[in-house]
């Protein structure tokens, strides 16, 4: 196997040095606030793989998912440069919440300078993964990491604590790069007013750090959307979660390198399908805009949103506003599933945030070993759920642009990505 690790900078230029729109993430009463200070440096992180024959790319982005559509234009770069087939290239997200937003939630639009940088330095990530391919030595180990993440809604809802490792090596032994692959939100310092790739940032260069020269943890996250870190949010916590999970990926790291884990030396396969998916059930446009009237002028005409979770009519227009948003865009998407394939390795990557019900019914449908799910693949069209996920509600489940999939999303998502993987089965 040939294996190859890069690394570009994604970091947007801080307010007071541009007039682009750049805005993160806000609570309701702070969208589209813009960032004037770097915490840490945002990366796209890319890894090429080859079996001589057939090749792949993955890019991991620290950003939290592609609504806005750098994705596609990456995509028709890379393909450009490298030779490389739409089925062969996967660019997933680190969906870490100090980052640009670029799930398209706000009420403007982030600068489309700024999208085609962004397209533009994931190409060139990629297009360096694939120059630095050498030939390769590849182990994976997969291990439970408890006290590491839980899930935010019930504690007896699922809640994947696998940590999934694969380590590449040169023929002398030299670690050249990891993929490491966890479920965890994150969201140690969400919204707050500097550009972070939050835990995941720390933990990935506790990993690079401990392992010196040029090597490269590329960092995949799981099915999270409901699954949060065990860490205050807050920088402490920031710290102390990516303490903690780039330790336990050094450890499995250095268990590799003891002889542990399963070689990767076989043919590499990669498929792609697509799922259709659709919006959440709402009522006609004119009667959520009708009921929008009564709700201002109930107000007297006063639309401020002065809390970070308004209540009352405030919080009802909120939510109104969503659903109106909604309304006015499509009713329904055809989205593709992408998988990769190599040696006992199965990765199928899912373009949502999918909550941890999802990756537990693929795992446990899934004939052949067992896949990592990963999510915050392009395009990100928010949360989604099993049926049971929606019965039981909460935020995930609202109709808004953060859940734009409603009810039998899920279903549809978990079919096709099965097919995906008996198609990878099959070779």
């Amino acid at each position: 196997m040939y294996a190859g690790f890069s690394r570009v900078d994604i970091t947007p230029p801080v307010a007071s040095q541009t007039d682009m729109y750049v805005p993160i993430l806000g609570w309701a009463n702070e969208r589209g606030k813009l960032v004037d200070a770097v915490r840490d440096p945002l990366y796209a992180k890319g890894l090429a793989l080859s079996d001589g024959q057939r090749r792949a790319v993955l890019v991991v982005c620290d950003s939290l998912g592609d609504h806005v559509g750098y994705s596609m234009p990456a995509r028709r770069l890379i393909e450009e440069r490298t030779g490389l087939q739409p089925d062969e290239i996967i660019i997933l997200a680190t969906h870490a919440h100090a980052t640009p937003e670029t799930c398209d939630i706000g009420d403007r639009p982030v600068d489309p300078r700024w999208v085609a940088e962004m397209s533009e330095r994931i190409a060139r990530c990629a297009v360096q993964a694939v120059e630095n391919s050498q030939p390769s030595r590849l182990r994976l180990i997969r291990r439970e990491v408890p006290g590491l993440n839980a899930n935010r809604r019930r504690p007896d809802r699922p809640c994947d604590r696998e940590m999934f490792v694969l380590l590449a090596e040169d023929p002398t032994g030299r670690p050249l790069g990891a993929l490491v692959a966890f479920a965890a939100h994150p969201t140690t310092v969400q919204v707050h007013p500097f550009y972070s790739a939050d835990y995941v940032g720390h933990a990935m260069g506790v990993i690079e750090s401990a392992m010196g020269g040029d090597f490269v943890s590329v960092f995949a996250n799981g099915c999270c959307g409901d699954i949060r870190p065990e860490a205050p949010e807050n920088e402490s916590g920031l710290v102390q979660q990516g303490q903690v999970v780039g330790e336990a990926g050094l450890e499995l790291i250095h268990a590799i390198a003891d002889g542990e884990g399963e070689p990767i030396d076989s043919t590499l396969r990669t498929a792609a399908r697509n799922a259709t998916v659709h919006r959440q059930p709402l009522p006609p446009l004119t009667a959520l805009l009708a009921e929008r009237e009564r709700i201002v002028e109930a107000l007297g005409g006063d639309l401020s949103i002065p809390d970070r979770w308004p209540d009352g009519l405030r919080s009802d227009l909120w939510y109104l506003d969503e659903k109106i948003a909604l309304a006015r865009g499509p009713a329904s998407w055809s989205v593709p599933i992408r998988g990769m394939a190599a040696g006992v390795m199965r990765l199928v990557a899912l373009p949502c945030e999918p909550l941890a019900r999802v990756g537990a019914y693929i795992q446990s449908k899934a004939s052949g070993p067992k896949p990592l799910v990963v999510g915050y693949a392009d395009p990100m069209l928010g949360y989604v759920g099993m049926q049971a996920d929606y019965d039981e509600g909460g935020y995930e489940s609202i109709p808004a642009r953060w859940a734009r999939l409603g009810p039998g999303s899920g279903e549809a998502i978990t079919a096709v990505a099965l097919e995906v993987l008996e198609e990878l089965n099959r070779g």
